[in-house]
């Protein structure tokens, strides 16, 4: 009897847990228009790599990132290029989910020149249609940790 009612509560856990996992990244619909389709204006502070690097500043520091393909799809390789400062030393670089936890990629970035780090990325998709992600690079300047963040909009095909 315990046996069955244990797992009884198991089965609804994981019922729940996939009914979360199908819908955590949908956006909310409206309850009025059930046909309602969501409609995205451009966000101007994302980064858009059709029209070339994204440039991000911290204090004095000026970082730059490109990403291709441009219109960077989700489950697929990704080329990453990172430039920092001259005199700056990476310490590390992350890529997480803006608007919600779609879990931390670590990013290898491997020096390549001078200022330029790159390495391959790959993501999820969410079935939003609209997914901004949020890359971090941490890096320390004349003794200064900083971090720098880019938000770019993955399957950006405008």
């Amino acid at each position: 009897m315990l046996v069955k009612k244990i797992s009884s509560i198991f089965k609804a856990i994981i019922g729940i847990a996939v009914i979360i996992g199908v819908n955590g990244c949908k956006p909310p619909v409206d309850d009025r228009d059930q046909q309602a389709q969501p409609i995205f204006i451009k966000d101007v502070s994302l980064c858009d790599f059709y029209e070339g690097i994204c440039i991000v500043n911290v204090g004095e520091d000026v970082l730059t990132l490109n990403i291709t393909p441009a219109n960077t799809p989700s489950e697929k390789p990704l080329s990453v290029s990172v430039n920092l400062p001259e005199s700056a030393e990476l310490i590390s670089a992350r890529v997480e989910g803006r608007d919600m936890f779609m879990g931390i990629i670590p990013l290898n970035l491997s020096q390549t020149a001078k200022t330029e780090y790159k390495a391959t990325l790959i993501y999820g998709s969410c079935s939003s249609n609209y997914m901004v992600w949020r890359m971090f690079v941490t890096y320390r300047n004349k003794g200064v940790e900083q971090t720098a963040m880019f938000d770019f909009l993955a399957d950006n095909d405008i």
